[in-house]
């Protein structure tokens, strides 16, 4: 770089943060610069190549983004990883920071959410503070100390970089009276150490208090170290194993010097803190039973040692310092699970105002607090460990697999197209376990220790198992193993030897059918390195000592070709090259490593140097050719591209960037993931996306030409997806949606459930998805998109207490409402056990207080009612107020389900008229009723079809008035609706019989929408189990060219997520739904087949979790077989499980149906009561005038009445009169 550039740069860093001093050479400004670009993920390539103006370009970005970085944002939870070694608390108890396998994590210690997490390579390092008073926080990370701001995560500000003969920071404190001043231990490459002092508040300026030798132990534990200030910061503290010393900050000099009786060999860090009063110290030194030192700096040559079995330190109430044991007293405000939990975990307690420990696992943190009770659990992760990933272009489906199982993703939906678990396979992986996939996608090949295990993906089985050879020669050596033409290749190079074995074996037997073995030492003249890859049809590539890599025929052992890049010195880079040593370099040399890149055309040789520090270059040669096509200096990673293409898609300690091979240049930095391991990447050309996926399961779908970050995809614990996009708006996991927050500019966090109204909006994130062509995402983020939501402020208070039963045993709630100022109050919603049970639109402004009182039907056992309030335009609700009662006991007598069944052929509207909806209607009736004995006390149906009568709003709403009307808490509800319906702005519309369309207007107006379907099932409130079934399509009269089923779907698990209540929904194109499988829609046909065949228990019962698994494994087949196309059902399992029938063949006779009991009209003059409304139909009596019947329907003059609930027959409609 030239100095202009070198000053500019030198400039931009400085804009950001970054302390560069003035004459700083080229050496430190590029380091630097390395440092800026991992702290954001962004690709250290424009660095190692030399590219300016890439760097200032980003420089200037940062800089931009630091003015903004405060607003208000979504915050995905990555964790610290699957480990948690060590915690702080602030002064103020607001915020916890922990450091895990993958970064700090800060929490808010209220809510327990997430805050801030360091990427992966950028303030990593073990040692870290919290600086008081502050949003920021130090971090020791090797030679360098940091300075972060978890406000914005702006800046990462270098505040000393220790010479390069200093081999490492051991421990650093931070002063109490201010934050300005940190206290750093470190070690020097020649065995002396030093304490300094750095001040962050200005020029960076380093002060050493002492450098000494201390006594050394053959194990190197000197380097475990604590240093700790007093609280008035007067005094430093140091204790190692050897001694514990103490200066006087001022000074400079010793006050104390101890020399505990412990064990050099001891490796367990020293802890200790000075009592309040700063006139006592106590240190913990030594591993299981310790030594703990009380020091009394009146009488620093009388220390006291006590042999304890000790596992942290902690300051009580009352300052002092506190040894935790198994028998330590704690103060009784405190969780009486602390003393337990301390003990049992073996982890460290950190000094504090509120004690903090870690467990066992290492997998949480739990924070005890000593002005609320109970505990705060932090970190809980919400992805899984991924143990590979692949993309098919042709269908745009990402597979994962973990230990757990597999699940594929739809990148152009954001929705789930498959699931397997390993545990119907009746295994699940071990974290060593890797895998293979075909070229076509129908198998996986599995490796746990010597067995390679093919599954079919299609119908998740087994179909064959092959043992790795234990020959002495290859039992300890590397193995491969890949797919070639219908064949298992496994691939075993011999231990310290040159020879290679391949076998072929049968996918469906695991018989060999093909075998070679070879030495190629013999042939070569050289050693055969370690470094090597089978991972192609038809090559295997080996490198050797020699420095050449061969490519060898898999099927019988021929080498092909030959390549031998040339690596010099100079191609190390100027960052790496002071630390190498050219004169060794040229007598050990370098590494080759090769590796087939996916697209199977091109072979990527990498060179590497230990003494180099890492990577040299990588070399790109065409297979067929071996033409060198480029050089790249120092990514680690390339991801799938089309050979012959001047551009690759590029990865790097977590970034993702788009590189030109001929320029060497930068041309697009995706979104990066946070792990500094490098993600699997995938490039789609033809649909203009990059993708990427995390090895926490974390998937990025970005746009390939521009960059643009398009939605984040990640899964819950409860299987489900959660979509988000950078505008905040989401769909999908519901449980995803409780665990992110939105982190305000005030640093407070609230639940991204809370923000369900505004920000739930599954049209808006596919819209995202089709790159949002139509600017909906745009308009709507100017009206409710994350920067409309700046404060928690206008969100009201809840208040509420239980006052009793009612003489129907139903629980008195009374719940106080207060508006902040004149925010008001917009809805009022009431939950038990996650299941709407009522809901007030109140729709008040003004900052009075408001009362309401509920009657609410407990379930058997515990109870958890939720009341919550939103502001008054329904955005921003406030967190639950949450009563725990206990419910009556159940007696065993059985239940009864009820059933709401509609289906709407007939359309007014001719365009949508469909062919099975009402068979369907009929039939999972009939089904659901032959099959419940035994099960349920009886079923009582609705059933509302066109044939009968005029399927509008009040015929719906009615059926569901009657059906309240008589629920217990014993009860099951099934409401099956089969039609046409169609999304507006995110909401579902079911649309009834008497639907016209013209523009989404109508559909709007005549449409019965989401909320109305709320409201319904709201009214269900007192059964325990209700499950709604929605077999809907939608059709082009409705949408014209674009068809998008997917969002009738995705509004729907948001009403499951809404109402709490269990949906099963699947939405069709209309042409599928006229063709239908078995004369019925797509998944009334898979359910039917499920009543008769799906108990997955053994027991012959059909139970909701067993349902679901069914049709997650039927509906895609049957979509397949029929239409040849994908359709996944989507499920929102909330709440418990719970029986729906007694499986085995589906009886075919009517299902009983019974209306409402309540008269609409009665009969006026005497008239003949027939059998049909043909007009010679079979005359079944006389009715008088008088009595009084319920019109079911009316059509042609005639009208079908019941009474008490069952049909009588059909009569002339001037034989009756409304009543009043």
């Amino acid at each position: 770089m030239q100095q202009q550039e070198l000053d500019r740069i030198t400039a931009g860093l400085r804009a950001v943060g970054y302390q560069v001093h003035d004459g700083t050479d080229q050496y430190e400004i590029e380091t630097t610069s390395a440092l800026f670009l991992a702290a954001r993920s962004w690709p250290r390539e424009i660095v190692m190549e030399q590219h300016a103006d890439a760097l200032l370009e980003l420089l200037a970005r940062a800089q931009q983004e630091g003015k903004s970085a405060a607003a208000s944002r979504l915050i995905i939870p990555r964790g610290f990883g699957e480990s948690a070694f060590a915690a702080r608390i602030s002064t103020d108890g607001r915020f916890v920071a922990v450091r895990g396998s993958s970064g700090i994590a800060i929490y808010e210690s209220e809510s327990g959410k997430e805050i801030f997490a360091t990427p992966e390579g950028a303030g990593g390092g073990d040692l870290f503070e919290l600086i008081p008073g502050s949003t920021r926080f130090v971090v020791a990370s090797y030679a360098q100390l940091m300075l972060i701001d978890f406000r914005s995560g702006w800046p990462f500000k270098v505040i000393d970089t220790l010479p390069w003969n200093l081999t490492n920071n051991h421990a650093i404190a931070v002063d109490p009276t201010n934050g300005n001043q940190i206290a750093v231990y470190d070690g020097w490459a020649d065995g002396e150490f030093s304490v300094s002092i750095v001040d962050h508040s200005g020029s960076g300026s380093r002060r050493v208090l002492e450098a000494f030798r201390p006594i050394l132990s053959r194990t190197g534990a000197i380097a475990k170290a604590a240093l700790t200030y007093s609280d008035d910061g007067r005094r430093l503290a140091l204790a190692t194993l050897t001694r514990i010393i103490v200066w006087d900050v001022s000074t400079g000099k010793r006050v104390a010097d101890v020399a505990p009786p412990t064990n050099l060999n001891d490796m367990n860090n020293p802890d200790l803190a000075f009592w309040r009063d700063g006139q006592r110290l106590t240190a913990l030194v030594g591993t299981g039973r310790v030594i703990a030192v009380e020091l009394d700096m009146a009488d620093v040559e009388h220390p006291r040692f006590t042999v304890v079995e000790a596992s942290g330190l902690f300051r009580d109430s009352d300052g002092a310092v506190v040894v935790v044991t198994p028998e330590t007293a704690v103060d009784p405000r405190w969780a009486p699970s602390f003393p337990r939990a301390i003990s049992s975990s073996g982890s460290a307690v950190l000094a504090g105002r509120w004690p903090l420990a870690i467990t066992r696992q290492g997998r949480q943190v739990v924070l005890w607090r000593s002005d609320r009770p109970g505990a705060s659990i932090l970190g809980p992760h919400l992805s899984y460990e991924i143990l590979d990933a692949f993309y098919n272009p042709g269908s745009g489906h990402v597979t994962m697999i973990d230990r757990d199982g597999m699940r594929s993703l739809d990148v152009t939906s954001g929705r789930v197209s498959r699931t397997r678990q390993f545990s119907a396979l009746r295994t699940r992986l071990n974290a060593f376990a890797r895998i293979r996939r075909s070229p076509d996608d129908q198998f996986i090949a599995i490796r746990e220790q010597n067995k390679i295990t093919v599954v079919d993906l299609a119908e998740w089985k087994v179909v064959s198992s092959s043992s790795i050879s234990q020959d002495n020669n290859f039992a300890s050596g590397g193995v491969t193993w890949d797919f070639h033409d219908g064949s298992l290749r496994i691939v075993q190079r011999a231990l310290f030897k040159s020879d290679f074995s391949v076998s072929e074996r049968d996918l469906w037997t695991g018989r060999v059918t093909n075998q070679w073995r070879r030495s190629f030492s013999e042939e070569s003249g050289h050693s055969i390195f370690f470094p090597w890859d089978s991972n192609h049809s038809e090559y295997i590539a080996i490198s050797d000592a020699s420095r050449q890599v061969y490519l060898v025929s898999a099927s019988d052992g021929r080498i092909v070709r030959t390549f031998t890049p040339v690596v010099k010195v100079d191609d190390i880079h100027p960052l790496r090259r002071s630390k190498a040593d050219p004169d060794r370099f040229k007598k050990s040399g370098y590494l080759l490593s090769p590796t087939f890149q996916n697209d199977g055309k091109t072979l990527i040789i990498s060179a590497s140097d230990p003494r180099a520090r890492g990577m040299l270059r990588k070399y790109l040669y065409d297979i067929g050719t071996g033409e060198l096509r480029a050089q790249i200096s120092y990514p680690e990673y390339l991801a799938l591209s089309n050979s012959g293409k001047d551009d690759v898609i590029l990865t790097s300690n977590g970034s993702v960037f788009r590189f030109d091979v001929k320029t060497r240049s930068t041309i697009q930095i995706y979104q990066p993931h946070r792990h500094g391991s490098n993600p699997w990447v995938f490039d789609d050309r033809e649909r203009d996306r990059v993708i990427s996926v995390d090895q926490d399961g974390t998937i990025n779908i970005s746009r390939r030409s521009t960059g643009r970050l398009l939605a984040t995809v990640l899964f819950s614990s409860d299987e489900q997806p959660f979509v988000l996009t950078p505008q905040g708006f989401f769909s999908g996991s519901a449980l995803a949606a409780e665990r992110i927050g939105l982190r305000l500019p005030s640093l407070k966090v609230i639940s991204a459930r809370r923000l369900t109204a505004a920000l739930a909006r599954p049209d808006l994130v596919e819209a995202m998805l089709r790159d949002d062509s139509l600017g909906e995402v745009a308009s709507a983020e100017k009206k409710i998109g994350l920067g409309q939501i700046t404060s928690t402020d206008v969100v009201p208070t809840v208040s509420a207490k239980a006052s009793g039963l009612d003489s129907r045993g139903r629980l008195i709630v009374t719940a106080t409402i207060t508006p902040q100022q004149a925010f008001g109050v917009g809805r009022i919603i009431w939950r038990r056990n996650d299941a709407l049970v009522a809901s007030d639109e109140v729709l008040a402004r003004g900052s009075d207080e408001l009362r309401f009182v509920k009657a609410i039907t407990l379930d058997p056992g515990p109870n958890k009612i939720e009341i919550v309030a939103t502001e008054a335009t329904g955005r921003v609700a406030s967190e639950a107020f949450i009563l725990e009662v206990s419910g009556p006991h159940l007696a065993d007598s059985l239940g009864r389900l009820f059933v709401i069944s509609i289906g709407i052929d007939n359309y007014e509207d001719h365009r949508l008229r469909l062919s099975f909806a009402e068979d369907d209607a009929v039939a999972v009736t009939q089904a659901l009723s032959s099959r419940s004995r035994g099960i349920f006390e009886t079923v009582i149906v609705r059933l509302i079809i066109g044939r009968e009568t005029s399927v509008n709003r009040r015929a719906i709403d009615e059926a569901f008035r009657d059906v309240a009307g008589q629920l217990r808490s014993s009860d099951t509800v099934v409401v099956f609706a089969a039609g046409h319906g169609k999304t507006v702005e995110g909401k579902f519309h079911f649309l009834p019989g008497d639907f016209i369309f013209s523009t989404d207007q109508s559909i709007l107006r005549q449409g019965i929408s989401q909320n109305q379907w709320e409201e319904w099932f709201t009214m269900l409130g007192p059964a325990r189990n209700v499950l709604g079934i929605f077999d809907t399509c939608e059709s082009g009269t409705l949408t014209g060219a674009r068809l998008n089923a997917n969002s009738i779907t995705s509004a729907l698990e948001t009403l499951g997520s809404t109402t709490g209540r269990a949906m099963l929904t699947a939405a069709t194109s209309k042409a599928a739904a006229l063709e239908g499988v078995n004369e019925h829609g797509l998944l009334t046909a898979a359910l039917l087949e499920a009543i008769e065949k799906g108990d997955n228990s053994g027991k012959g019962i059909l139970d909701l979790w067993g349902l679901t698994v069914f049709l997650n494994k039927r509906v895609p087949e049957m979509a397949r077989e029929t239409f040849g196309m994908i359709q996944v059902p989507q499920m929102n399992l909330v709440g418990r499980n719970f029986l729906l029938a007694r499986s085995g063949p589906v009886e075919t006779e009517s299902a009983r149906v019974i209306r409402s009991r309540e008269p609409t009209h009665v009969v006026v003059k005497p008239t003949d009561l027939r059998s049909s409304s043909e007009p010679d139909a079979p005359q079944i009596r006389n009715l008088k005038p008088g009595l009084t019947v319920r019109l079911v329907s009316e059509a042609g003059g005639v009208g079908l009445v019941a009474k008490h609930g069952e049909d009588l027959g059909y009569v002339g409609s001037s034989a009756l009169a409304p009543l009043n």
